[in-house]
């Protein structure tokens, strides 16, 4: 075990506590709070954009740019008052405990598919560019099933993509 495995443990330490801490509720509700901002965001923005850019001397780009920021922000927000209000009736009826267990699984989960995701662009940058010593790499333990994982998911993700067949704006 050297450096990179004990960076890579640290990671997913801080995404399990992370999940125990905030619940299950909370957890997934921030993925799909950050899915459905960004989808809201391109699917309304320039309608939006259109209603406010009326009433500002800014450059449409601009505009453009701060409603969707907006749009982001305000679904995100909202997602998590949601999420919040749901994890606060789970500890009235006695479910806290298991919301808290299930946050921490999510959370490992999100934060190993997170690291495999940063690893695969790792390797397209380090094939370019060295920037870590080839020994750390491959002397870590945990760094091939990271990528293993991340190769898994991309691969999935290209093939069971029904977003990618719709045009989103």
């Amino acid at each position: 075990m050297n450096v990179l495995d004990v960076i890579l443990i640290i990671c997913l330490g801080y995404g399990l506590i992370r999940g125990l801490i905030k619940g299950f509720v909370v957890e997934i509700s921030g993925v799909i709070a950050i899915f459905f901002g960004v989808l809201g965001a391109f699917k309304f923005a320039s309608l939006f954009t259109q209603l406010i850019f009326k009433y500002v001397g800014l450059d449409p780009k601009i505009v453009q740019g701060i409603c969707f920021l907006i749009l982001f922000i305000g679904i995100v927000y909202g997602i998590s008052l949601l999420a919040k209000m749901i994890t606060k009736t789970l500890q009235i009826i006695a479910l806290g405990l298991l919301n808290r267990i299930m946050g921490g699984l999510f959370g490992l989960i999100k934060w190993l598919v997170i690291i495999s995701s940063l690893i695969l662009v790792f390797n397209q940058i380090e094939s370019v560019i060295s920037l870590v010593p080839q020994a750390y790499i491959s002397e870590s333990i945990a760094y091939t099933y990271f990528v293993d994982l991340g190769i898994l998911l991309f691969d999935w993700l290209l093939n069971n993509n029904p977003i990618s067949e719709q045009k989103l704006i």
